[in-house]
C-alpha cells in the first residue's frame, strides 16, 4: 500500500514533469510542493518507476536503522545501479552489505584518519601554496572547480596509495568527469556515442587503471605490512571472512569488486570534498574579517 501522492499517466507524467523543469521549475521545486500538498512521505514516480520520498528526520532515522538490520534492498534506478558496478557496497544489501559496512566503517572514524594526516596535511599546503601564487589570468587560481575537484582526488590517490602520479591523476579525472556524466542517462542501451556508451567506456578506463595501482600496492605493500593494515585500499584488497562474514581464510572481495569499491570511494569523496571546498573559499572571500581570523 502506496502512501499519498499522485503517479499520473505513465510517459505522459514524465513529459510534463520535464516541461516544468525546463520551463524553470526544479526537482527540488517539484518535491517541495508535493511535500507541502501530501506530507512529508509521499509517492510519486520517475522514468517510469514509482518512489517513495521521505522528507523529515525521523522518517530518514527509521530508514537507515531498517537498513542497519538489513530489513531494507537496495533499488537504485538501473543506470545508476550499471555505473556502480555489480560488486559495489552500494549495490548489495542484507548480510553481505553489513560484513563489507563492518569492513570500512571504522576506516572513516576521525581516530583512524591519523593514518593520512600527514600526507593529506602535505598536501593540502602544497595545493594552497599553488592556488596563493597564481593567478586567474595565468590559467590558475583557486576560482575554478576544476582545480578543487583535482584536489580531491590527489587526496583520495595519496591517502590511499601512497603517493601521487599527476599523470594517472589527470587521466581518472578525465575520465570520472564522462562517469558521472552517465547518471543522466535515461536508458542503459550501450549505444556508440551516447552518454551512457560513453561513461561505461569511461568507466572501463578508471577499472584499468585501478587494476594496475592494485597490482603495484600489492607487490609494494603485502599482506600484514603496515599501509595493508592502515589504508581502506589495504584492507579491501586483503580483508578475509568470505561473502558469509564467517572467520575464513578466504578473500572478502574478488579483484572486480575491490575495483567496484574504490571506484565507490572516489565518488563518495569526490565531490563531497571538492563541494565543501569551493563553499568555503567562496565564503572566505565574501568576509575578509573571517580570512583575517583563519590566517
Amino acid at each position: 500500500r502506496l502512501p499519498p501522492g499522485h503517479l499520473g499517466y505513465p510517459i505522459i507524467r514524465e513529459i510534463l514533469l520535464f516541461a516544468r523543469i525546463a520551463s524553470g521549475s526544479s526537482m527540488q521545486t517539484f518535491l517541495r510542493d508535493a511535500h507541502r500538498k501530501y506530507g512529508s512521505v509521499f509517492a510519486t514516480s520517475f522514468l517510469g518507476v514509482t518512489n517513495i520520498v521521505l522528507g523529515s528526520k525521523v522518517d530518514l532515522e527509521w530508514i537507515f536503522a531498517s537498513d542497519r538490520k538489513c530489513n531494507t534492498e537496495v533499488a537504485w534506478p538501473p543506470v545508476v545501479a550499471t555505473l556502480l558496478g555489480p560488486g559495489a557496497v552500494a549495490n548489495q544489501s542484507g548480510k553481505y552489505h553489513r560484513v563489507l559496512r563492518r569492513l570500512l566503517e571504522p576506516y572513516f572514524a576521525p581516530t583512524f584518519v591519523k593514518n593520512y594526516f600527514e600526507a593529506m596535511d602535505k598536501t593540502t599546503m602544497e595545493e594552497l601554496e599553488s592556488w596563493s601564487s597564481s593567478s586567474p589570468e595565468e590559467g590558475g587560481g583557486y576560482v575554478s572547480s576544476e582545480v578543487f575537484k583535482m584536489y580531491a582526488l590527489r587526496l583520495f590517490y595519496i591517502s590511499s596509495f601512497g603517493t601521487t602520479d599527476e599523470v594517472i591523476l589527470r587521466r581518472l579525472h578525465d575520465d570520472f568527469k564522462l562517469w558521472l556524466n552517465g547518471f543522466t542517462a535515461l536508458s542503459t542501451r550501450r549505444i556508440p556515442g551516447s552518454t551512457f556508451a560513453k561513461a561505461m567506456d569511461a568507466r572501463d578506463r578508471i577499472l584499468d587503471t585501478v587494476d594496475d595501482l592494485i597490482d603495484k600496492f600489492e607487490k609494494e605493500n603485502p599482506e600484514g605490512s603496515e599501509r595493508a593494515e592502515t589504508t581502506i585500499v589495504g584492507r579491501l584488497i586483503y580483508g578475509k571472512g568470505g561473502k558469509t562474514g564467517s572467520d575464513n581464510n578466504d578473500r572478502l572481495m574478488t579483484r572486480d569488486e575491490v575495483k567496484d569499491n574504490i571506484l565507490n570511494l572516489i565518488f563518495a569523496g569526490h565531490d563531497t570534498t571538492y563541494a565543501s571546498i569551493s563553499t568555503l573559499m567562496y565564503h572566505l572571500s565574501q568576509n575578509p574579517h573571517a580570512m583575517e581570523a583563519l590566517v
